[in-house]
């Protein structure tokens, strides 16, 4: 359920261009017009979006929507549901969060972990010895153990020394031209 709302909310959040710029951050479509959605926001729907779009789960699931589904803007999430079911049987997004800043790997890392249905505990166990092996297959630090969030406290995520840009991250999204 978690799932599907954020699913609809970042596909009705990409609907809306403005000056031939798709609305995928707040950064990105200028203050003028982020005032003038974000008044949408709140005063037409009557909701405000911010308490749900700076929680942990929305970021990080938001991070692997381009990987999970890549014709996302071409399914309508409220007309083809059966598109967007959540990818695991086995795991949660708690396990999504842990790996979400690894980039090359962690969708392949996060099939095994479900097809081994794997624990929580089991998983941070597994990925934490992958990383120390892999950074030592490398002869450099790439991956580290993080525990460090802005959102938690005492969240741990796995970072990739390589990617750590937040616009780098976000390209990772969506195109914002249309």
């Amino acid at each position: 359920m978690l799932f599907n709302m954020i699913v609809r909310y970042l596909w009705l959040e990409n609907q809306i261009v403005i000056n031939g710029v798709r609305k995928t951050c707040s950064a990105d479509i200028g203050v003028t017009h982020n005032w003038a959605y974000g008044y949408f926001i709140r005063a037409v729907v009557g909701a405000d979006y911010r308490h749900f779009t700076q929680a942990l789960f929305f970021k990080v699931v938001a991070l692997y929507i381009k990987e999970l589904f890549p014709d996302f803007l071409k399914h309508n999430p409220f007309t083809e549901p059966g598109y967007y079911t959540y990818p695991f049987k086995n795991i949660s997004i708690a396990h999504m969060a842990f790996v979400y800043y690894m980039f090359d790997e962690r969708v392949e890392i996060l099939r095994m972990a479900d097809e081994r249905a794997m624990s929580y505990c089991d998983f941070t166990n597994w990925v934490v010895n992958y990383i120390f092996c892999y950074n030592d297959e490398i002869g450099e630090d790439r991956y580290r153990l993080s525990r460090h969030h802005r959102s938690v406290k005492t969240h741990s995520c796995i970072r990739d020394s390589h990617v750590d840009n937040a616009r780098a991250r976000q390209e990772l999204i969506f195109q914002k031209s249309v």
